[in-house]
């Protein structure tokens, strides 16, 4: 049976801005200013990339999952995106 399914890609890298000199070890998330600066960050990318979705070649896609990884001082967001395929 042949997967009725397409898939795509789509990533964003979230940059936290530095509001002080950080060591090169980069930021320390333990720290809760950079807890939330992170967490509004990734709320407005969800909110960026769900609005997109609609147009991004043809719409139909959905998230159907995601991955979060650190790039030295850049969090890396990856989304798994599905929809029907089209003939």
């Amino acid at each position: 049976m042949e997967n009725p399914y397409e898939y795509a890609m789509a990533t964003e890298f979230v940059v936290q801005k530095q509001e002080t000199d950080i060591l090169s070890d980069g930021p320390d998330y333990r720290n809760p200013n950079l807890q939330k600066a992170f967490a509004m960050k990734v709320s407005k990318t969800l909110s960026n990339i769900s609005k997109s979705l609609p147009n991004l070649n043809g719409g139909g896609w959905l998230i159907v999952s995601h991955s979060i990884c650190q790039v030295d001082d850049a969090i890396l967001i990856s989304f798994l995106l599905q929809r029907p395929k089209r003939d």
